[in-house]
């Protein structure tokens, strides 16, 4: 994930929303005196964790997607 300093992300909001709202990007972290505070990302990813995140089913109606996600963890545990 790339950062930036505060001071740098109120001097180029701009840049920065738009380089979140490319297609594949990461989201961006503003640190303040080199500490990360807060995360600038797109509504999107931002709706998509959180649906992540409240999924409450059973492992076989993951997305496939997510199944293989899971798959390389375990696999990096082993």
């Amino acid at each position: 994930m790339r950062s930036v300093s505060s001071a740098e992300a109120a001097r180029n909001f701009s840049a920065i929303r738009e380089s979140v709202l490319a297609p594949g990007a990461e989201p961006v972290a503003v640190t303040h005196h080199n500490i990360p505070q807060v995360v600038v990302m797109s509504f999107k990813d931002d709706q998509d964790l959180l649906r992540k995140t409240r999924f409450a089913g059973n492992l076989a109606d993951l997305p496939e997607e997510d199944l293989a996600f899971l798959a390389t963890i375990d696999e990096r545990n082993r």
